[in-house]
């Protein structure tokens, strides 16, 4: 499902004659890139020297390629997003779609959540998730403050918790929490109002998935897979990429219209329990699994 070294693991996969490969990013396309954003480079070819810096590009995705032919793997996307982009890239390799999974967790009162948090009841509570914090280019870490401030603006009441970072710290309403477990996690969510997911670049998102889970609305900007697992205006709010004023604005939104947002996460736990459970996941890989037995 994921590797630090890609070229080795092929290498090491030869000869065995049914192998499954799972995409999480675009890795597997280009010379360096896990998102290529904007550059060609993943299906035109990588260019000598690459724009973006990675070493020895052309030779590293040329290279991928003729293992990814000689092993002849089936491969599975969790995004339709993704798995079009290897479709052009890589074709003549088959590229099953099977959404990611998360558990679906047991609800937790909110009122219970927020008192063990030390939050009162009528703090408006915006979480935002992001492995590497603000420091984190892909999932837009850069853009948080200005989202935050834009909340906070319209918002008086609103407390911002940004979960992802190296370290804990409060700037007025604003709380920065390092990595937490799923437990700990859990709690947070509970005691949210709206999940903000500011990704420039991102395949199927675990952190919405489990926000959704947790019956939160989501306000992303439409990128990647995304828009395949928010329904905007139903389960949250979508806008276009890189737009942090609009992304403040449908999050402020949510917070004088309580009735709209409690019905968006309703309708949010509801579809990932049909669509996004870990159990259909599962299921899932087991029909591709048995199609390759059988083949």
């Amino acid at each position: 499902h994921a590797t630090a070294d890609w070229l080795l693991a092929l290498s090491a996969l030869r000869g065995h004659p049914r192998v499954v490969i799972t995409l999480h990013d675009a890795a597997l396309l280009t010379g360096g890139c896990i998102q290529p954003f904007d550059c060609p480079g993943w299906h035109q070819g990588c260019l000598s020297p690459c724009p973006r810096g990675y070493a020895n590009a052309e030779e590293r995705q040329r290279h991928l390629r003729e293992l990814l032919y000689e092993l002849a793997p089936y491969l599975v996307s969790p995004s339709g997003w993704l798995a079009r982009m290897v479709r052009q890239a890589l074709p003549g390799l088959p590229c099953a779609v099977v959404p990611n999974g998360v558990s679906i967790p047991e609800t937790i009162d909110a009122g219970a959540a927020r008192r063990a948090l030390g939050i009162g009841a009528e703090a408006f509570v915006v979480l935002c998730l992001a492995h590497g914090g603000e420091t984190s280019q892909l999932k837009g870490g850069g853009l948080w403050t200005t989202i935050w401030d834009a909340v906070k603006q319209a918002v008086p009441n609103a407390l911002g918790v940004f979960v992802g970072g190296d370290a804990m710290r409060r700037d007025g309403d604003l709380l920065r929490l390092p990595y937490l477990d799923q437990a700990h996690l859990h709690i947070v969510r509970a005691a949210a109002d709206v999940f903000i997911h500011p990704s420039l670049a991102d395949n199927h998102p675990l952190g919405i998935l489990e926000a959704m889970a947790a019956g939160l609305p989501v306000c992303a900007f439409v990128v990647g897979g995304v828009p395949e697992i928010v329904r905007d205006g139903v389960t949250g709010r979508l806008v276009p990429v890189g737009d942090a004023a609009t992304l403040a604005l449908v999050c402020a939104e949510f917070a004088a219209q309580p009735h709209v947002r409690r019905g968006f996460g309703k309708a949010a736990r509801d579809l990932a329990t049909r669509c996004f459970d870990e159990r259909r996941m599962a299921r899932d890989y087991l029909r591709v699994y048995g199609t390759l037995k059988g083949a």
